[in-house]
């Protein structure tokens, strides 16, 4: 037995004895026990890497909802699956040329599971899970030239696709789903390639509990519509692909090629207007003011990449400022937080050029704190990461 059979098979065990316990003490409390093996096909093309198919495994704990709560957020998400599980991606399975290789790299997560239909014997519904992703094995332009994707030691991880489940006896469910996964650092550290997977796995769930399917009585909408207003002070790290072009790939000596980039602080206010119109859903607009710490680096790389006499005539501001179409989805005090902007004003210089940017993240409402709010979410350009961002907040 290797040790990634070890690894999961006292993960097995620790689950069954978690979920037995609890379903033994509380008739409420649905726990199951979650097992994948997942096959992907990573869609990044990379002339170093010769092979593209991969495996990965997951285990979960997962809680089901139950109508007994008298939550109207349950209700109207038709009592979701919540969960949280490990997974380990074979990416050292890649076949990658001489001198390059990708490791193993090690996941957890949450999920938020929503069923679309449901009987006594049939389950189909979409799944999301978001987590954190460790990874060993960094980029090295000598040893290691091929992982220009998995390159930092923390990456983040998201998943989103569709499943279908069929219960077999009391307690067993056997399923297929079929996901999208991307691991990237959200430009915590270069380079960041990152990776896209699409595929499918195979599972089986065991539930410490009988199915119930019956029918629910709806309940009353509680929410405060109208219009809710935010401030928001944002701020975190990037790493300048304009420093990757200039000091890595602009090197013809692979010894001289610079391999440790500075993180750059990035820092925004925002204030938006959204109106609420639904228990789940508000939408709105935003103004966006953005600071870029690094303008003087920028300068020196734009003058390597596109010659000084260019560069000399062109227009450098600290300050850029966005306007944007925001929306939160709300379950509970979260909020998932969603954002397509565009810049009126940005001037930094030749090689940052785009003019639209996305935002997608959380954010976590305290009831008892006077319309305080934290969150973090990813900026990005073409759903290409500038950087990760953390947030603090007031609603009113």
């Amino acid at each position: 037995m290797d040790s990634h059979s070890k690894i999961y098979l006292f993960v097995i065990v620790g689950f069954m004895t978690i979920n037995n316990v609890f379903a033994q003490n509380n008739d409420d409390l649905k726990l199951s026990f979650f097992g994948q093996n997942y096959f992907g096909y990573a869609m990044n093309s990379e002339h170093r890497r010769q092979s593209n198919i991969y495996m990965t495994f997951d285990v979960a704990a997962n809680y089901q909802t139950i109508c007994a709560n008298n939550n109207e957020f349950d209700y109207y998400y038709n009592y979701p699956i919540l969960g949280a599980g490990i997974s380990v991606s074979r990416f050292s399975e890649f076949v990658m040329e001489e001198g390059s290789f990708l490791p193993d790299v090690y996941t957890v997560y949450g999920s938020f599971e929503r069923k679309l239909y449901n009987d006594n014997k049939y389950n189909l519904g979409f799944i999301l899970n978001l987590g954190l992703t460790t990874n060993v094995c960094k980029y090295d332009p000598i040893n290691n030239p091929g992982n220009t994707f998995l390159s930092s030691t923390v990456m983040c991880y998201f998943g989103g696709g569709f499943y279908a489940k069929m219960l077999m006896g009391k307690h067993f469910e056997l399923g297929l789903d079929f996901m999208y996964r991307h691991y990237s650092n959200g430009m915590l550290s270069l380079p960041n390639g990152g990776i896209d997977v699409i595929g499918a796995g195979v599972f089986v769930q065991y539930k410490f509990y009988e199915e119930d399917v019956t029918k629910i009585i709806k309940l009353e909408k509680n929410f405060d519509k109208g219009f809710q207003y935010h401030i928001t002070l944002s701020g975190g790290v990037h790493s300048c692909r304009a420093e990757w072009m200039a000091y890595n790939v602009m090197v013809d000596d692979v010894y001289q090629k610079q391999t440790v980039f500075k993180k750059h602080p990035k820092l925004s206010l925002s204030m938006d207007v959204m109106y609420r119109y639904a228990l789940k859903y508000a939408s709105g607009i935003s103004l966006d003011v953005f600071y870029s710490s690094n303008i003087e680096s920028l300068k020196q790389c734009d003058r390597i990449i596109y010659g000084e006499i260019i560069a000399d005539d062109v227009a450098y501001s600290a300050f850029s400022l966005g306007v944007a179409l925001v929306n939160e989805i709300y379950y509970k005090n979260l909020a998932v937080y969603l954002a397509f902007g565009v810049y009126p004003y940005r001037e930094l210089g030749l090689y940052c050029v785009e003019w639209h940017y996305e935002k997608a993240g959380l954010r976590y409402y305290f009831d008892d704190f006077c319309g305080l709010f934290a969150g973090f979410a990813i900026k990005a350009h073409s759903f290409d990461a500038e950087y990760f961002e953390f947030s603090f907040g007031l609603r009113y």
